[in-house]
């Protein structure tokens, strides 16, 4: 899987885009990416776009990486809103993200179309589907290791 991201205003929001399948060690690279990037401010949003991404084929895969994105030795406070943009097929996998998130008093929401997430999150819709082209077309960043 490959995990890229920029970003913006001013450090308050951060674009992300996967695809491919979900690991756990992509996940841990690019947690580290995003938790070191002295541009992100504590408190912002994630839009994560996993449009083209898989989670497996078990609920249970799903818990497994859900379980690790909320683990204890990551801030939970670091970030504000989550919001997880799916495929309709990873819809229902995505829910147990979304309803493990609000245990954790995080405010995270699935979608499966960018207008609703980008109104969730109170951006505008046609600047994150531009700065998500410019993510797409970008090579992955290179992160230090863990």
């Amino acid at each position: 899987m490959a995990i890229s991201y920029d970003v913006i205003r001013e450090g308050m929001v951060i674009l992300q885009y996967w695809t491919g399948k979900v690991t756990r060690d992509d996940i841990v690279a690019y947690r580290y990416g995003c938790l070191t990037d002295p541009r992100i401010k504590r408190g912002a949003s994630i839009l994560i776009d996993a449009r083209e991404s898989l989670f497996g084929v078990s609920p249970e895969k799903m818990q497994a990486i859900v379980d690790f994105l909320y683990e204890s030795s990551f801030p939970i406070t670091h970030f504000k809103n989550y919001a997880l943009l799916v495929n309709p097929l990873t819809y229902r996998l995505a829910r147990v993200q979304q309803a493990i998130g609000h245990l954790d008093a995080n405010s995270i929401a699935t979608f499966t179309a960018l207008d609703a997430a980008c109104m969730w999150l109170g951006l505008d819709s046609t600047m994150v589907t531009s700065q998500l082209e410019l993510i797409r077309k970008a090579p992955p960043p290179l992160l230090p290791d863990p």
